[in-house]
């Protein structure tokens, strides 16, 4: 499968001639969300689904999923890919005052429950998470994964890795 066959594969999608069957997919994220979208229209496309997308804005998941009158509810989502990246966590993690790797953790995933909480007390869509990916850059080795004041382990225990 190859990612530029996609991206101008999902080009060509315009209308629903085909009478596939829908889905409504909402798409949020804190890092940008197009190539997501395009690529998920293309292979759905193949499998004979229509996709419908909605894509919030950047960085937006806590207004899209907190505030009942969002667009994402007002859209009407059969789906919903929650899609927060790395990049993020790593800066709210290294902005505290003094980053402690416990309450952080506990932090992010309480935050990530009341995302689910919200949208599955508003919404009937099925929500599919993007778990966060560890970090590509690795300065010094596979130390950090051992040491757990460090940004990179963070990412596999808020994720139940």
């Amino acid at each position: 499968m190859d990612y530029l066959e996609l991206i101008k594969e999902s080009r060509k999608i315009k209308a629903n001639d085909r009478k596939f069957p829908e889905v409504k997919i909402a798409v949020l994220g804190d890092n940008s969300t197009q190539s997501l979208v395009q690529t998920l229209r293309a292979l759905l496309f193949r499998h004979q689904v229509y996709a419908v997308c909605h894509e919030s804005e950047f960085n937006v998941i806590d207004q899209e999923t907190l505030n009942p009158d969002s667009a994402l509810y007002q859209f009407l989502a059969t789906h919903v890919v929650l899609f927060p990246c790395t990049q993020q966590l790593r800066e709210k993690f290294y902005s505290r005052p003094r980053p402690e790797p416990q309450p952080f953790i506990d932090e992010t995933i309480e935050q990530i429950q009341r995302w689910w909480d919200a949208i599955g007390s508003r919404s009937k869509a099925r929500i599919i998470h993007h778990v966060f990916v560890l970090p590509l850059e690795h300065p010094f080795g596979n130390i950090p994964l051992k040491w757990s004041k460090l940004f990179c382990p963070l990412c596999t225990r808020s994720t139940g890795g």
